[in-house]
């Protein structure tokens, strides 16, 4: 399983493609994994919109983390 290092940086705030500010800290997030047991999507959902985040993997690197996309 791929560990994501605690060095990155922390936001209670991030801002979504339609511009809308989540307090990313406060919302319950839901999980998607892959076939290798490795997180592929983290959706939350805020003022009766959903929101999705990608994490995509080459081979077993995390190689990208896609913004808050509103679906």
């Amino acid at each position: 399983m791929a560990t994501i290092s605690s060095s990155f940086p922390t936001y209670d705030h991030v801002l979504a493609s339609d511009n809308v500010n989540l307090p990313i800290t406060s919302l319950a997030k839901t999980l998607t994994y892959n076939g290798d047991n490795n997180v592929t999507s983290s959706t939350v959902v805020y003022n009766g919109s959903t929101y999705v985040q990608t994490l995509t993997y080459t081979g077993a690197n995390l190689t990208s983390i896609s913004g808050w996309v509103k679906q």
